[in-house]
Parts: C-alpha cells; sequence; structure tokens
C-alpha cells in the first residue's frame, strides 16, 4: 500500500490524503499526458467529509479521483470536460472525467450538480465502487470521443456505474434522480456489472449512439427501480 500510495504522489499534480476539506473555486487543466508517460491524474484524494466546489477539471491525462475508504463528500456545481490520455496502451480508454474508484462497501458519496461533457472516456466513472453514490442534477454529453469530437475514444458513457466486485441486493447503492444524459458515443447510463440495486428516476436520456439505458441480466437479478425517465 505504501508502494502504491508513493506511485501516486509522484505522478499526480495534486495529492490529497486529508479531511474535512472544502476546495473551491479552482481551475485545474493542462496536466496532460506525455508521450511514453502513463497517463496521471491532476487531483487525485484520499478524503471524507470534503467539499469539491465549482472546480473546472479539463485537459487533463486522467480524471479527478477519489478512491479508498473516501466517504460522505460531495462534489457540486463542478465542470469535467475535455481529458484525453492519447498514449496509453489502450489510447482514450482511460482518461474520464470524475472517477469514484476502489471504494470500499461502507462509503457514500455525492455528486451534485455537476456537468460531464467531451471526456474521451465516460464522463463520471464508479469502476469498482462498493459503496453508495448519490447522482443528482447533473449532465453528461459527447463522451467517448477523441479531441476532434468524432473520431471512436473510449467507451463513451455519459454515467458509467459498475462495476462492483461483489453482489449486495439488500440495499441501494446509486441513486440518480434529475440527471441528463445526451449525444455520448455509447450510452446514458450503463450497470457496467453494478451488482447492486438502483434507484434511477426522472431522467432524461436522449441521442445516445447505442442505448440510452443499458442493464444486463448477465450482471445480477436486482430489482431497480427505474421509472418517469424520458
Amino acid at each position: 500500500k505504501g508502494v502504491l500510495f508513493d506511485m501516486q504522489i509522484q505522478s499526480s499534480l495534486i495529492y490529497i490524503e486529508s479531511d474535512y476539506l472544502h476546495l473551491k473555486g479552482l481551475e485545474i487543466c493542462h496536466f496532460a499526458q506525455k508521450p511514453g508517460i502513463r497517463a496521471s491524474s491532476a487531483l487525485f484524494s484520499y478524503t471524507s467529509h470534503s467539499i469539491f466546489e465549482n472546480i473546472d477539471y479539463h485537459h487533463n491525462g486522467l480524471a479527478m479521483v477519489i478512491r479508498g475508504n473516501s466517504t460522505d463528500n460531495l462534489v457540486l456545481n463542478c465542470d469535467f470536460h475535455n481529458n484525453y490520455d492519447p498514449y496509453n496502451t489502450n489510447p482514450y480508454c482511460n482518461a474520464d472525467g470524475l472517477n469514484i474508484a476502489e471504494t470500499s462497501p461502507s462509503t457514500v458519496n455525492t455528486v451534485k450538480g455537476c456537468r460531464f461533457f467531451e471526456n474521451a472516456d465516460d464522463g463520471l466513472d464508479l469502476w469498482n465502487n462498493e459503496g453508495v453514490v448519490v447522482i443528482d442534477s447533473c449532465w453528461a454529453w459527447l463522451n467517448g470521443y477523441r479531441e476532434d469530437g468524432v473520431t471512436k475514444g473510449g467507451d463513451g458513457a455519459g454515467f458509467k456505474l459498475g462495476q462492483t466486485k461483489s453482489s449486495d441486493y439488500t440495499v441501494y447503492k446509486r441513486f440518480l434522480t434529475n440527471n441528463i444524459s445526451v449525444s455520448n458515443r455509447n450510452f446514458g447510463i450503463t450497470q457496467n456489472a453494478a451488482k447492486c440495486k438502483m434507484f434511477i428516476c426522472n431522467n432524461v436520456f436522449y441521442n445516445n449512439k447505442q442505448m440510452g439505458i443499458y442493464f444486463s441480466a448477465s450482471w445480477g437479478d436486482a430489482s431497480h427501480i427505474i421509472r418517469n425517465n424520458i
């Protein structure tokens, strides 16, 4: 674990390992990937009880990252856009807008009033997030394209809700309400192997090139609530 921390500290532009923070009004940009060097995050955090407000995170190599036992965080009214990772082994497949990933089952994090657009991979990615995530009143559009906005990039989901390493169908772990996800290269939202219950209500999914809402029986048989969506 110490070695992993050292790698993150050395490669990230901003590395946070502290609680009860309020970061507001920061523009974090142009920490771009260089040829021959793996892409790194411009803001990588292990933090709890913190607020990230009015952050403009753009033209970086990887997403802003919240990870580990980080809980009770609020990401509020932020913009995540135009992040690209052209020099990876699998080019353009890791540059999301925001990545709340590799988190433990006890965590609860909220994303509210944020915009995710024109990122090479996905807007918001919850990879290996075992905890609860609330996504409310957010926008996602035109994710999954390269810098020209036309050429195929990464996965291209507005909101990617998994995967999870374990199956837990006892409580709702994903809440998506009052969001808009449009014109993404593949999906408005995708379950993406998140084996947990989800509450998806009062959202709009329009003009996504594959599906607005993508769930699969191969990803478990949880009793989701999906209603009042357009």
